[in-house]
């Protein structure tokens, strides 16, 4: 009886020796997990600057101020050493050609800022909960070097990203949607850049994918998709609360399309591509221009085609290009032409939507317009050029300017990239819009096209022109809300 007992009362205390070093293992996890989690510091507004990609024409620092009143509006009553920092690229940095690739930010960002723990990257049309953004990135400890956004990824190998092959899951980030890096991270990528990376990168066409490219490559940073990064407002149905979206898929408060006799468009064409490119154009969107010019290496009476005298060659126009605009400014009847489009055989265009989106760009002072790409922009030097596929569209005063003062090295040279060279040589920007595309529809993500409306495409190799034509002309322009109506005036 004592006996059993004696192992009933050591079964106990066994019991109770355990169950306390249980508690006592339980209470030094809890203790440690909140050492954790309080370890995280709290990001407050302070921590964070916001950098928008401005641009230095008059309509998008118009764009730029609506952007900070959005900002500003925000923060009212906040004491200034509570506020986040806000950056506009064409104020902050104006003779900065690069500064839309990111790349060139990253030193005088890292050196300026060395005391915040976030960086936000925007574009102008971007709109933000700007209370909010703190409760979003204290979610993700910047020491570890985040790189968050809305991400997109390639449906297939394209053009744009240098046929580049990743992981399906690689993706990259949505400039329109906003996206934050953390201040080491920005800290190491002008490190790593300022080595000689960024004369490597010769060509900036997509830089939000290059971007992502450099720091999976080079950092071994992948981009983390953040759902409150969002496409659209619209994106709250899919249960995220966005932090920042993009209000609008194309501009519509600039007032009237401009008139179809205003706008003159130059195709640019050669003898072997009469039969096929050619009718395609006549067939979509050539029948919506009153004004349009076919220019060959030959005349062809059945199209009518002009010819130029200038001899075909297989790559570069520039000679072509030049003798356009030679052509064009020196016709009397057309003394007070606004605006010239010009655009290759295979172009496929909206012009209704290129008229209406012209009504933003009025001015006195020269306007090239398109879809912009850099070359040895990233490296901090070089220039930017509108490239010739998607469209190119010059203003009067532009016009008259290439045809008194423009020349070209040789008759094959790059036409847009002269051109590009030309312009950034006088002080005069290139100036970039998002619904210009220099390849097919294919070649872009279908995330990034769902939030806009494209005014144009290039290429009919692999894919039906007439369908994407179609589709073009197929997309209404949305009706502004009265909250948008009132932000736009």
């Amino acid at each position: 009886m004592a006996s059993a007992f004696a192992f009933d009362m050591r079964t106990l205390l066994s019991v109770v020796f355990w169950f306390c070093i249980g508690m006592h293992q339980w209470e030094w996890k809890t203790h440690a997990q909140e050492s954790t989690l309080s370890s995280v510091k709290e990001v407050k507004l302070s921590d964070i600057v916001v950098v928008v990609l401005s641009q230095s024409h008059p309509y998008h620092q118009k764009r730029a101020e609506l952007f900070r009143d959005h900002f500003e509006k925000q923060l009212k009553g906040l004491a200034e050493k509570d506020r986040p920092d806000l950056l506009l690229t064409h104020e902050v940095w104006p003779e900065m050609n690069g500064a839309w690739t990111i790349f060139p930010l990253a030193a005088p960002l890292a050196k300026l800022y060395g005391n915040k723990r976030w960086i936000i990257f925007c574009e102008e049309d971007t709109r933000m909960d700007v209370q909010r953004l703190p409760s979003i990135l204290q979610q993700h400890d910047d020491i570890d070097e985040p790189f968050l956004g809305r991400g997109l990824t390639d449906a297939q190998s394209t053009i744009i990203h240098h046929y580049a092959s990743y992981p399906p899951h690689f993706a990259y980030p949505d400039f329109t949607a906003g996206m934050a890096l953390s201040l080491p991270l920005i800290k190491r990528l002008a490190v790593y850049f300022t080595d000689g990376s960024g004369q490597k990168i010769q060509f900036s066409i997509d830089p939000k994918h290059e971007l992502a490219k450099y720091l999976w490559d080079n950092l071994d940073v992948r981009l983390e998709p953040v759902c409150e990064f969002c496409g659209t407002p619209t994106s709250k149905a899919k249960d995220c609360d966005c932090v920042a979206w993009q209000p609008t898929p194309f501009p519509t408060h600039c007032g009237p399309p401009i008139g179809k006799s205003e706008l003159f468009v130059a195709v640019k064409t050669c003898s072997k591509f009469h039969e096929d490119r050619v009718p395609v154009v006549q067939n979509t969107w050539g029948k919506d221009a009153q004004l349009i010019e076919y220019y060959s290496d030959v005349e062809n009476t059945s199209i009518p085609t002009v010819d130029l005298g200038v001899p075909n060659t297989e790559s570069g126009h520039c000679g072509k290009t030049r003798a356009i605009i030679h052509n064009i400014a020196r016709k009397r009847e057309l003394a007070s032409l606004e605006w010239l489009l010009i655009a290759d055989d295979d172009t496929i265009i909206n012009l209704e939507l290129l008229r209406s989106l012209l009504s933003c760009y009025k001015s006195d002072e020269p306007v090239f317009l398109g879809e912009r790409y850099g070359y040895a922009v990233a490296a901090g030097y070089g220039y930017n050029y509108i490239t010739g596929g998607g469209g190119m569209v010059f203003n009067r005063a532009a016009v008259d300017l290439v045809a008194n003062e423009f020349s070209c090295p040789s008759v094959d040279s790059p036409d847009d990239m002269i051109l590009g060279m030309f312009f950034t040589s006088r002080g005069l920007a290139n100036t970039h819009s998002r619904y210009f595309h220099q390849a097919r529809p294919y070649d872009y993500s279908p995330d990034f096209l769902s939030t806009q409306i494209p005014v144009s495409f290039h290429k009919h190799w692999n894919c039906d022109p007439y369908e994407v034509y179609k589709q073009l002309v197929a997309a209404k322009l949305p009706q502004l809300s009265s909250a948008d109506r009132h932000e736009e005036l």
